[in-house]
């Protein structure tokens, strides 16, 4: 997994990242909340967020994570125990919480917990499923075959499923790739996309951008 670590303990930071590395995840560290702010991926599986960092807090970020990317995994981690930000934590979209001290066991089942959860896929149609693990869309067991410009767009979709993506967010992210993106571009990207993944619920939002239906 991709992990963003968030924690200005040093000794923590430190521990944490280790132990994370050690079973196989791919950790960004970050002592400072600024610099995280100014940082933020659309690509991360998981962030693990200290409430009290230095200039940006935890909970101001949590905020902005879940503005770029709804459906990202986030897990609050404070010695603070009052109420009112394990309320304010769970009422802006985390997903856990854990309060200091706490075993570093404790932090490792949970995320095997949601690793679980991924390995089962997403479910976009009948038979299209997303591995978040792999990174990697199948038809059934077969893999589909995308140029990076689609798995690009796709992965942006996948992580705001059931959100509009806004074709501002869809230049952003590809004219990284290319110096500049147009409309008739990116029509013609979605046309293929449609076509190599027939049964895919993908919806043109008018004057806005597009917006991936998952499969209930």
């Amino acid at each position: 997994m991709k992990i963003v670590l968030l924690e200005d303990d040093y000794a923590l930071h430190s521990a944490v990242k280790k132990v994370l590395e050690f079973d196989g995840h791919e950790v960004y560290s970050y002592y400072d909340g600024e610099l995280l702010f100014k940082a933020l991926s659309h690509f991360v599986d998981l962030y693990i967020l200290d409430i009290n960092v230095p200039n940006i807090d935890g909970l101001e970020i949590l905020e902005k994570i879940k503005f770029i990317n709804p459906n990202a995994k986030v897990m609050m981690i404070s010695a603070n125990s009052d109420l009112i930000s394990i309320k304010s934590a769970y009422q802006n979209g985390c997903d856990d919480y854990i309060k200091k001290p706490f075993y570093i066991e404790e932090l490792q089942i949970k995320i095997a917990q949601l690793e679980r959860k991924q390995n089962d896929g997403l479910k976009l149609s009948e038979t299209i499923t997303y591995h978040p693990n792999e990174q990697l869309f199948y038809d059934a067991y077969q893999r589909i075959e995308l140029s990076k410009n689609e798995h690009l767009l796709l992965e942006l979709l996948v992580t705001n499923i059931d959100t509009i993506v806004h074709k501002e967010q869809i230049f952003t992210l590809l004219e990284t790739q290319v110096e500049r993106f147009s409309d008739n571009a990116l029509r013609s990207l979605i046309k293929r996309i449609r076509h190599k993944m027939g049964g895919l619920h993908l919806e043109t939002v008018f004057n806005e951008g597009y917006m991936l239906h998952s499969q209930h």
